[in-house]
């Protein structure tokens, strides 16, 4: 084996680490984001305002979940109603768009971001349906 031939075999090892190394950082980044989406640490007075929180009916939104920021909202098209009340929100949540109750808006949002507490009936019969809201700053 010659100098040349060493020289070449380490650079291709060298070549194999960097790869590695460049495809360990990039796996490990994508699934520890993965891991914190909606995973926001709240303040002990921010988790006591979420306790707190109920909506206009006085059903508590959650008192063990601090609602999801996984999902998209929207101001209401003109005339979408919730039984027949007027609707001013609209939220996308997993591909489906359920409507937003008045009474479950609530205001103002201490925390300054959206948050969402839905409820999902459907295995039941039932259908997916907003326990309480807090809208963001805008859209």
């Amino acid at each position: 084996m010659t100098l040349r031939d060493v020289l070449e075999w380490f650079g291709v090892l060298i070549a194999a680490a960097v790869i590695f190394a460049v495809a360990y950082i990039l796996v490990s980044y994508g699934l520890a984001h993965a891991r914190q989406i909606d995973q926001i640490q709240f303040t002990p007075a921010q988790q006591e305002y979420i306790k707190g929180l109920h909506n206009q009916h006085s059903i508590p939104c959650c008192d063990d979940a601090d609602g999801t920021g996984e999902f998209d909202w929207d101001y209401a098209p003109t005339g979408t109603t919730f039984y027949g009340a007027p609707v001013p929100y609209i939220v996308h949540w997993h591909g489906e768009t359920v409507a937003v109750p008045d009474y479950t808006v609530i205001t103002p949002n201490l925390l300054k971001e959206p948050r969402l507490w839905i409820v999902d009936a459907r295995a039941s019969g039932g259908s997916l349906y907003v326990r309480c809201f807090l809208p963001g700053a805008g859209i």
